[in-house]
């Protein structure tokens, strides 16, 4: 008999999360699908030759404001400094957890912190968070 400190049998182990990964991919694949079904390819192609060379001046400020936001995020780090390579995209994934659940700024945050230790960045899990 499994003996455990308080006399409460651990719980069954959840499946995997590798293991919902191809389903993840599929619906996100399937929901992109259908967007451009809906909207259709020939109004998309329309719509990006009118933005033509202006779409990255689109995306530029934001993608400035991701390397300043984590440039400041590595300046946290008391001990160890991750580099700038592995903590561009656990706080992008961290970021995006939080703008598309109803868990507001607490579900990326602990993302960030499984992610960067998941990462082997000599990071303690409390100074990720």
């Amino acid at each position: 008999m499994l003996r455990t400190p308080f006399g409460v049998a651990p719980l069954a182990r959840a499946p995997p999360v590798k293991a919902l990964r191809p389903l993840a991919i599929l619906a996100g694949g399937g929901i992109l699908v259908w967007l451009v079904w809906e909207i259709g390819v020939s109004a998309l192609i329309a719509e990006l030759r009118k933005l033509s060379w202006r779409l990255p001046l689109i995306l530029l400020p934001q993608l400035v404001t991701n390397v300043f936001k984590t440039v400041g995020w590595g300046t946290a780090f008391p001990r160890t400094r991750p580099r700038f390579g592995l903590l561009f995209p656990v706080r992008l994934a961290g970021e995006a957890v939080n703008e598309t659940t109803p868990t507001g700024t607490m579900g990326g945050e602990a993302l960030k912190a499984f992610l960067l230790v998941r990462a082997g960045a000599a990071v303690p899990v409390e100074e990720g968070l």
